[in-house]
């Protein structure tokens, strides 16, 4: 991996996406840069797809690139690995880095980023060999229905989209309750509170009324495969 850098000094040597954000219906450059040092952990690496591409390769064939062991088998095995259950999910699991997931009866592996001005997505089918990546320099965009179909063409998969929603049971008072508090994910701030026997969510500046309707489309409009992968951000 030639230009991967967790330094954004070194970052903006290399060509360089500039970053951009919806303003008012247009695109619009954010100026200046995001960097936040507090999001430092989660990752903010900078790369590309060439050098991605050769990560991923190496890590679909048990750690070997150009015929050399560039990464242990052992070390491959660990970061698949299903620790952690997804919370709501069947056969979705948080592993090292990488959410660990079935659809269809193949089983997925996958991570995203996402930060002020750029997104992406990695999401691979190991016992296939096949791999999509996406990058994007919009705020929060990884072209999911485009990494949907691409997938989908390759594997021989057939959408998850027609099938219908649950019912969604109305939550009692102590469960609303459970969920109001103030949560964080740097720079973004969401504030939840229970108001009349019903939930509200604030977010930059305004508030938003969560009712049964809203919840279940937020949740159930996405695939299966989707909702998975919205556990690696």
């Amino acid at each position: 991996m030639e230009r991967t850098t967790l330094r954004p000094f070194m970052a903006i040597t290399y060509p360089f996406a500039t970053g951009h954000a919806i303003t008012d219906g247009k695109a619009a450059i954010i100026r200046p840069m995001f960097n936040n040092v507090a999001m430092w952990p989660a990752g903010s690496m900078f790369s590309n797809a060439k050098d991605l591409s050769r990560w991923v390769i190496a890590f679909m064939n048990e750690g070997r690139l150009e015929g050399k062991q560039v990464l242990s088998t052992s070390l491959v095995n660990k970061m698949v690995q299903h620790h952690v259950p997804v919370p709501g999910e069947t056969d979705s699991y948080y592993a090292y880095g990488l959410t660990v997931f079935k659809y269809q009866d193949l089983e997925f592996v996958g991570h995203g980023g996402f930060s002020r001005g750029y997104g992406s997505m990695i999401q691979m089918a190991p016992s296939r060999k096949f791999a999509v990546i996406v990058l994007t320099n919009k705020s929060g965009e990884a072209m999911r229905k485009s990494l949907n179909k691409a997938t989908e063409l390759a594997l021989g998969l057939k959408d998850d989209e027609s099938q219908k929603p649950s019912p969604v049971a109305p939550l009692t008072d102590s469960e609303m309750n459970e969920y109001a508090g103030t949560y964080s994910h740097a720079p973004q701030t969401w504030e939840v509170s229970v108001k009349d026997g019903k939930l509200f969510v604030k977010y930059d500046g305004k508030e938003y009324a969560l009712d049964e309707k809203r919840r279940s489309k937020v949740y159930f409009r996405r695939s299966k495969r989707e909702r998975a992968g919205l556990r690696t951000w």
